[in-house]
C-alpha cells in the first residue's frame, strides 16, 4: 500500500501541471532606494495627436526605442511649453516614483519609459502594470495608462483610460493576458498621459510592474519514460 501511494505521488510530479509564478519587473535598473533617475524630454511633433486614441503601439515605440531613462513629451506642436518633468526615483527593489507636470497646453503631457524583461519573457502568461495614484492631480482629463509589447502579431497595446478625479487615491491596474500569444521580444513600454490639466504636478506616482510565468510541463514521452524507470526501481524494491 505504502509503494503504491509513493508511485502515484511521483506521477503527480510528474505529469501535473505547470505551477504559476509571479516575477517583479525591474523598473529602476536595481538603483538604490531613494535614487534620482535618469529623465529627458522628447519632442512629439503631433505624434499622439490630442487624444488618447492617437497614443498608438508603434508611436509609442517609435518614440521610445533605444531611449534612457524616462522621457516626457516637450509637445505635440513645435511651439514651446513647460517642461514636463518633476523627478523620476527608484522606489524599492524594482519600482519608480514618477512627479510630473499636469501641464494644460501643448497636448498635455506624456511620460513613459522602455522596460527591459526578464530573460523568461517568451514563458510570460500576463503582464500588470500598477500605479498608486494618490499624488494624481483630480483636474485632468482623458488620463491614459498604456503598455506596449511585441507578441508574433507585431507591437501589441493595452490601455485603461479615465477621468484622474476617478483615480485620485487609488491603485490603477493594467492587465495583458498573453496566454495564446507569447512575447517575442524583452522589451515592452509604458506610457502614462494626462491632458486638460491646470499646470500642477502630479506627485510621487509609483509604478510597479509583474509577469505571470508558467512553468515548463514535461513532454508526455518524457514524463513516460520517467514513469516507467520509477515503476521499474519500485518493483525491485518490493522483490527485495
Amino acid at each position: 500500500m505504502k509503494n503504491t501511494l509513493f508511485l502515484s505521488g511521483l506521477m503527480a510530479l510528474c505529469c501535473g501541471a505547470g505551477m504559476a509564478a509571479t516575477v517583479a519587473i525591474d523598473l529602476n535598473g536595481n538603483a538604490a532606494d531613494g535614487t534620482s533617475l535618469s529623465t529627458g524630454e522628447k519632442r512629439l511633433y503631433g505624434l499622439f495627436g490630442d487624444g488618447t486614441a492617437n497614443i498608438t503601439a508603434d508611436k509609442v515605440v517609435s518614440w521610445l526605442q533605444d531611449s534612457t531613462g524616462w522621457m516626457g513629451s516637450i509637445s505635440n506642436s513645435s511651439g514651446t511649453t513647460p517642461g514636463v518633468w518633476g523627478s523620476v526615483t527608484a522606489s524599492g527593489a524594482d519600482d519608480v516614483s514618477v512627479s510630473f507636470l499636469n501641464r494644460n497646453n501643448g497636448g498635455g503631457s506624456n511620460v513613459g519609459t522602455e522596460v527591459t524583461l526578464t530573460s523568461d519573457y517568451a514563458n510570460y502568461t500576463g503582464l500588470t502594470l500598477s500605479v498608486d495614484c494618490a499624488g494624481l492631480q483630480t483636474d485632468a482629463y482623458d488620463t491614459s495608462l498604456n503598455l506596449v509589447y511585441q507578441t508574433a502579431d507585431g507591437w501589441q497595446l493595452s490601455r485603461l483610460t479615465d477621468m484622474a478625479a476617478n483615480l485620485s487615491g487609488t491603485t490603477w491596474t493594467l492587465s495583458a493576458n498573453l496566454n495564446d500569444t507569447p512575447l517575442t521580444s524583452d522589451k515592452a513600454y509604458i506610457v502614462m498621459s494626462t491632458r486638460k490639466g491646470f499646470g500642477n504636478t502630479n506627485s510621487d506616482l509609483l509604478f510597479s510592474m509583474s509577469a505571470t510565468v508558467e512553468d515548463a510541463v514535461p513532454e508526455p514521452a518524457t514524463a513516460s519514460l520517467g514513469l516507467l524507470g520509477l515503476a521499474g526501481l519500485m518493483m525491485r524494491r518490493r522483490r527485495k
